[in-house]
């Protein structure tokens, strides 16, 4: 009954998940539109969040190219050139979208241990998809590129979160893998 609660747990965080990234892609696409149409109103919002560095996280490389000492005001939103804030948001989505790749398979794969259909081929491809989505976004995490009229910044990250999440995702395709195949024989064997 226990394990019950808490796949049903497990379901119902994934679902808030679900509305969550939702929401952070309609609210960046709404400071993406509006940032167009007036970008005075955002004059003393910096990209600082876009070089936020995490616990387990490793700066390779990181340029600054101004003429100024306020390097920090010369890269509000509202002095971003268009080419950097259309990659920016397309990188945001990009992150986005995979992430709720990721959660819908691991969605796929919790509907299934309530099913009692645990090591089946499906669970196997659904743990190989998500770890290709969190390879992808290790990689996309990891480039910051923010060209501005008087500043650039050029970043070079290494994010291991989805790294080890995408590594952890692999080696459960091989335990179910095994799973699968263990299952196989015991029913040729019956």
């Amino acid at each position: 009954m226990k394990k019950v609660n808490t796949l049903e747990f497990s379901v119902l965080l994934c679902k808030s998940l679900y509305i969550l990234i939702a929401l952070m892609a309609i609210g960046a696409t709404v400071i993406f539109i509006h940032l167009q149409m007036d970008p005075l109103y955002y004059t003393r919002w910096n990209v600082s969040f876009l070089t936020q560095k995490g616990i387990l996280s490793y700066s390779f490389f990181e340029s600054w190219h101004t003429d100024h000492t306020k390097a920090n005001s010369l890269i509000a939103l509202d002095k971003i050139k268009v080419t950097s804030l259309y990659f920016n948001y397309l990188q945001i989505i990009g992150i986005l979208t995979l992430i709720f790749l990721t959660v819908k398979e691991f969605l796929k794969v919790i509907e299934s241990v309530k099913l009692i259909e645990t090591f089946h081929q499906r669970n196997i491809l659904s743990f190989q998809k998500m770890c290709k989505y969190l390879f992808v976004i290790f990689i996309l995490s990891s480039i910051t590129i923010v060209n501005a009229q008087e500043a650039n910044l050029y970043s070079y990250s290494l994010r291991f979160t989805p790294i080890i999440l995408s590594l952890a995702a692999l080696i459960m395709a091989e335990i179910f893998k095994q799973g699968n195949q263990l299952l196989e024989e015991n029913q040729l064997t019956i």
